[in-house]
């Protein structure tokens, strides 16, 4: 009897064994599938922000455009107006150095 009852604990044992060999495999071919997957959304990931750069990179350069021109157009009509109107622009320096006095007077 004592003889049996280790044939079937042997038994148990080895079947035991064999499915965690299984469970084993089974873990090593998911950790290698997501790896896989993990490594194609990384590279989907990068491919969009990359893009998502570009695309940014060209609005932002019309943007820096668009304001260099503006720029451009803005110094062009202040000469126009201080050739227009030289007293005008004397007495407006004049009276911005004022008030630039005053206010960094008060600071003291």
């Amino acid at each position: 009897m004592a003889h049996s009852k280790m044939k079937i604990q042997k038994d148990d044992t080895e079947q035991l064994r064999r499915e965690f060999d299984n469970l084993r495999e089974d873990f090593v071919s998911m950790a290698r599938e997501l790896k896989s997957y993990a490594g194609h959304q990384g590279r989907s990931v990068e491919e969009a922000a990359s893009d998502r750069v570009v695309a940014l990179k060209s609005v932002g350069e019309r943007q820096l455009e668009a304001a260099k021109s503006y720029a451009v157009d803005a110094a062009k009509a202040a000469e126009e107006g201080v050739r227009a109107h030289p007293g005008y622009s004397v007495a407006g320096a004049a009276a911005l150095g004022f008030l630039l006095g005053v206010v960094t007077a008060r600071r003291r």
